[in-house]
């Protein structure tokens, strides 16, 4: 059974990776609390902070979480 905090980066991680794929507004300013991500929505958030210049303030990355997706 998953954590709880191992909930909260699955979730994480699909919010990054499926809004990566939309058609966003650039510039926009998100937070996502203490939330964490790990490798599987790095792509995602790379895409958000990269193409679209968002700045995303959350709980950072977890690289032990490498299972989560």
């Amino acid at each position: 059974m998953k954590s709880i905090t191992g909930l909260y980066i699955i979730f994480s991680n699909q919010t990054l990776l499926g809004w990566s794929q939309l058609s966003l507004r650039p510039g926009v300013n998100f937070h996502g609390g203490y939330t964490k991500y790990s490798s599987v929505g790095l792509p995602g958030r790379e895409i958000l902070t990269g193409t679209y210049d968002w700045i995303i303030t959350d709980g950072g990355y977890d690289p032990l979480d490498v299972n989560s997706s």
